[in-house]
């Protein structure tokens, strides 16, 4: 299934795979498969976000890894520095 972009979805300089729902906002990031941006939210500067990671509403990512299966709930704010990002292990919730 490919990549569905939503309205109000934005996404600049970023790598989309296939199965990812978008409805937030997408920028300098590489999302890996069947990810889901709920309204709202936004990433930015994330290298990976691994399969099957889902970011909820409202959420903000800033240079963040998120290994496969992550949830990040709403209105949770993730910031890694620009030289040592933020590593999420598989399976978390936040």
């Amino acid at each position: 299934m490919p990549a569905r972009y939503k309205a109000d979805a934005h996404v600049s300089n970023s790598l989309i795979s296939n199965g990812c729902v978008l409805k937030g906002q997408v920028e300098n990031s590489i999302l890996f498969r069947n990810v889901k941006v709920d309204a709202g939210a936004r990433i930015k500067n994330s290298i990976i976000i691994m399969q099957g990671c889902q970011i909820k509403e409202n959420a903000f990512i800033e240079n963040v890894i998120c290994d496969k299966n992550v949830m990040v709930d709403v209105k949770k704010v993730l910031k890694g520095a620009d030289d040592y990002p933020f590593i999420i292990e598989k399976n978390t919730v936040i």
